[in-house]
């Protein structure tokens, strides 16, 4: 499998949240209240099954009642699994379900939320983090 640089894809992400938010906590809740709805509207439409955000804990409660609002209006389902919040199809929720129940970090656990979250087989890392470590760098900056 094709190993990418999954830094180099949430840093343009943050930095625009920065240069939006300016650490804001409405303009917060409102840039993720629109970047969710855009992926609630590709998990609706088929675009893939579901997808996954971190917060910072502090946020966790309000970013679940906001996935919650987002999720209900295309019939989609939120869970909070192990302090992510997820928002999924219905019919895939065996899924998520079953990655819970897999060792965090093992290959098999990586390769269903690449899966759910609708990363194609080609661009999935299921070792990135043996080499970067899992979450250190959404967790340092989230």
């Amino acid at each position: 499998m094709k190993k990418q640089n999954k830094v180099a894809l949430i840093v343009p992400f943050l930095k625009l949240f920065g240069r939006i938010t300016k650490g804001d906590p409405e303009k917060e809740y409102l840039f993720n209240a629109g970047s969710w709805d855009g992926q609630a509207q590709k998990i609706y439409l088929g675009a893939c099954p579901a997808a996954m955000f971190r917060l910072p804990l502090n946020k966790l409660l309000s970013g679940m009642k906001l996935a919650k609002i987002i999720a209900k209006n295309y019939g989609l389902n939120a869970f909070n699994v192990n302090n992510e919040i997820w928002i999924i199809q219905p019919k895939y929720k065996k899924y998520l379900k079953i990655m819970m129940t897999l060792p965090e970090n093992s290959a098999g656990w990586h390769l269903l939320r690449a899966i759910l979250c609708g990363i194609p087989l080609d661009n999935v890392d299921v070792e990135y983090h043996l080499r970067k470590g899992f979450g250190s760098f959404a967790e340092k900056h989230g």
